[in-house]
C-alpha cells in the first residue's frame, strides 16, 4: 500500500472515531448531565415539618410536581428553590426548614422526569415550567416578596426564569458559567462542544439582563464545580462583593458549614 493511501485510510478512519465520538455526546447528553431519580405517583413523603404537595399541568399529559411548605413564624417572603441534577424531592425537600426558620415559605419543583414530575426534559420546557411556578406564586405573592434560589444545576434555570420576571433577589449556590463551559472543562477541546450540546443554561450570558441583585454562594474546593466559576460571574456582575466564599466546603456538603446557614440568614434578613 502506498504512503498515500495510507495516510488517506489513517484520516478516514480518524474522521470516523471523530464524528463518532461527537454523535454519541449529543445522542447522550441528558444521561450525562441528569440524573434523576423517578417516584411512584402514589409515594409518601415524610418531611418533619408541614407541607402540600403542588401539581402543575402545563400541557397535556404532563404534570409538573413541588412540594411548598409553609412557615410559622411571620412571613417575609417565598423562595422558589430549583435543586441540583441528580435525586428528587424526597432528598430535595430537607432544604425546606433552612428557609422555614428565617420566616420564609418554601416552593420546589421536581423537573420533568425526576420524583412524580413528567415530560420531556428541554431547556426550553425547563424554562416555561420555571415561568408556570413563578405564575403560581405570583396568584399569593408580590414581587418583592420572591426569592428565586438555585443549586449547581438548577442555578441555570433559576437565571433563565430571573431575566424574564421581577423579584426581590437571586441567589446562586455553587453556580457554573454554562453548560457548555463546564463540558469543555471535562472533554477534549478538539470537540465542538458549544454545537453539540443543546442544554445552555447559560448563566454567565443570563446575568447582565437580571435586575434584581444577585448573590453567588461557592465553597472554595469544589470538586465539581470549580469555584474559578464563581469568580468569574462575579465578574460579569463587575461587583465582586457579591460572591460569598464558604472556605474549605465541597459541592454537596456546603450546607454543613455554619458560615452558609449565617450568611442565608443575612440575605434573607
Amino acid at each position: 500500500m502506498s504512503l498515500a493511501k495510507v495516510f488517506l485510510v489513517l484520516t478516514v478512519f480518524t474522521l470516523v472515531i471523530y464524528f463518532g465520538i461527537c454523535y454519541l455526546l449529543y445522542k447522550n447528553q441528558k444521561s450525562m448531565m441528569f440524573h434523576p431519580e423517578s417516584l411512584s405517583k402514589d409515594h409518601i413523603f415524610t418531611f418533619p415539618f408541614q407541607f402540600e404537595e403542588v401539581t402543575l399541568n402545563p400541557e397535556k399529559d404532563v404534570h409538573l410536581h413541588a412540594i411548598f411548605a409553609k412557615t410559622d413564624l411571620p412571613k417575609k417572603g417565598v423562595v422558589l428553590y430549583h435543586h441540583g441534577n441528580a435525586g428528587s424531592l424526597k432528598d430535595w425537600g430537607m432544604v425546606a426548614p433552612d428557609f422555614l426558620k428565617l420566616g420564609y415559605d418554601v416552593l420546589i419543583p421536581d423537573f420533568r422526569g425526576y420524583g412524580k414530575s413528567t415530560g420531556k426534559l428541554t431547556e426550553r420546557a425547563l424554562t416555561k415550567d420555571a415561568q408556570l411556578f413563578y405564575a403560581y406564586l405570583k396568584e399569593q405573592y408580590t414581587d418583592k416578596e420572591i426569592v428565586l434560589y438555585g443549586r449547581s444545576m438548577g442555578t441555570g434555570i433559576t437565571t433563565n426564569l430571573a431575566r424574564t420576571v421581577s423579584c426581590r433577589l437571586v441567589i446562586l449556590e455553587t453556580p457554573f458559567l454554562s453548560f457548555p463551559a463546564m463540558a469543555s472543562e471535562m472533554l477534549p477541546p478538539v470537540l465542538p462542544i458549544k454545537q453539540l450540546l443543546s442544554f445552555k443554561l447559560d448563566n454567565a450570558g443570563n446575568l447582565p439582563s437580571i435586575e434584581a441583585p444577585v448573590y453567588l454562594i461557592h465553597g472554595t474546593v469544589d470538586e465539581l464545580v470549580p469555584y474559578q466559576h464563581s469568580k468569574e460571574l462575579a465578574a460579569i456582575l463587575k461587583r465582586p462583593d457579591v460572591l460569598y466564599t464558604i472556605e474549605g466546603a465541597g459541592h454537596n456538603n456546603i450546607s454543613e458549614f455554619p458560615e452558609y446557614h449565617k450568611l442565608i440568614g443575612e440575605l434573607l434578613n
